[in-house]
């Protein structure tokens, strides 16, 4: 069997000097110790070719990346980092020995990048500082561990703190070495349960938080932090769980929905579901149906695009995330969505027996009368009347409440529920996502970018 080690390329040159790579690493059965070497690959994300880049290379184990110009890259071979030329492929020693580069962050305003490194034994974590230039290690810092990253001129490392009664962050000076103590990011809190981190981009962090005790993700809500102005953001809604990315600016969060299956040695099912929103109004952008199974990627040197990679097809898309849907398309993004809740039994169709507000047929079936309220939404955009389409909306969104709230009981007594939490939640919250962006009276113009 052939294992495959995956490898982000971190670069942060400007676009004239690079293109999206993505490296990995695949033992070769052919070479002398079968399952210890192997040989790099160079993926395209741009244009989807793929290469074979270096052979021969040992038992990668670690991280990859490259310098600001891509001239070189780092590569962690064993108990070794070793610097390549990227034109000669000709490698050398940088630091020995070495346990664990646990994550790469580059400072392009004075020129070094951050390496931090964990020992097997766990006794120590701390920092080398290497130049972007010779590659090479200037300085190393007694400070280390997950969720750090740097401040906007890159004068500070910050690293996250787990916390239900605020949102904190300590602060590393790199000038004096000196370490402060945690502080609190604006005034939020405290919460139900604690802060948790999702990413961070020049002193702008992504958090993420349930507002409620359910535990069942109902409540989770993201918020962006900037730490260098002390500042939070509006919260947005989230209700699934998910992995959430910042865009290289830091001005878009894009969340994907992941969900849990027993039957995955992994657990956690990437299944191509990708939200984006404005990362400081909470304002959705677009929302996006990709293959399953991929990983989003996410590159200094494109701040307005993004790439979903599937290191099983060796298939890339590339996203712009400035690219703002047109509410039509939201809105058939909701019927397929009502479809695809029926299909997966989240929402079951039987006779309602009861009155609407449009006095209809007693004896519409549930998915005929949602299908109506969609229906008579989409052609009130047609005909530019977005005042009814965001009326036939929230009657939409209030049936979905109903057949939830008024169904679960007897759904839990039966063993089957009429619209299960699932469908609740897809259908309630992409319809309020909606019903955000049209207007709320004549005139109103709402979410322009």
């Amino acid at each position: 069997m052939i294992r495959v080690i995956t490898l982000l390329l971190i670069v942060t040159c400007s676009e004239a000097y690079s293109q999206p790579y993505y490296y990995y690493f695949k033992y070769n059965p052919t070479y002398d110790v079968p399952g210890y070497g192997g040989d790099i690959y160079r993926f395209n994300l741009a244009d989807n070719s793929n290469e074979l880049f270096a052979t021969n290379i040992g038992r990668v184990t670690g991280i990859v990346f490259a310098n600001s110009d891509q001239t070189k890259i780092l590569v962690q071979e064993r108990s070794s980092l070793l610097v390549m030329d990227v034109s000669t492929k000709q490698m050398s020693e940088v630091l020995y020995p070495i346990d664990e580069v646990t994550n790469v962050i580059g400072s392009p305003q004075i020129g070094r990048y951050y390496l931090f490194i964990d020992s097997a034994d766990e006794e120590y974590e701390k920092t080398m500082v290497i130049s972007n230039t010779t590659m090479q290690p200037i300085d190393s810092i007694n400070y280390g561990g997950e969720n750090i990253f740097l401040s906007r001129d890159g004068k500070y490392l910050y690293q996250f703190i787990p916390d239900s009664t605020g949102i904190f962050f300590s602060r590393f000076v790199l000038s004096n070495k000196q370490s402060q103590p945690s502080t609190r990011c604006g005034s939020l809190g405290p919460f139900p349960t604690d802060v948790l981190f999702s990413d961070a981009k020049n002193g702008l962090a992504l958090v993420n938080y349930e507002n409620n005790t359910k535990y069942d993700f109902s409540g989770l809500e993201y918020i962006l932090c900037d730490i260098d102005r002390n500042v939070t953001f509006a919260p947005l809604n989230f209700p699934w769980r998910s992995e959430a990315y910042l865009s290289s600016d830091g001005k878009y969060a894009i969340i994907e929905q992941v969900n849990y299956d027993t039957t995955r040695t992994s657990g956690e099912y990437h299944t191509g579901i990708v939200y984006v929103f404005d990362a400081s109004t909470g304002e959705l952008a677009q929302r996006l149906s990709l293959p399953p199974g991929g990983k989003i990627l996410v590159f200094d040197n494109y701040p307005q695009t993004f790439y979903y990679y599937n290191d099983s097809t060796n298939q890339s898309v590339p996203i712009t995330a400035t690219t703002v849907m047109p509410l039509e398309n939201l809105l058939d993004t909701l019927i397929s969505l009502k479809h695809q809740a029926v299909t997966n039994s989240w929402l079951i169709n039987k006779p309602q027996h009861e009155k609407d507000e449009d006095d209809d047929n007693a004896d519409d079936g549930i998915v005929e009368r949602l299908d109506r309220r969609l229906d008579k939404a989409k052609d009130a955009l047609t005909k530019n009347d977005s005042l009814k389409a965001r009326l036939e909306l929230e009657l939409f969104v209030k049936e979905v409440e109903h057949l939830y709230h008024q169904n679960k009981e007897e759904g839990e007594r039966h063993g089957v529920q009429v619209l299960t939490s699932e469908g609740y939640a897809l259908l309630k919250y992409n319809a309020e996502y909606l019903i955000d962006r049209l207007p709320e009276k004549k005139g109103e113009k709402k979410h322009e970018h």
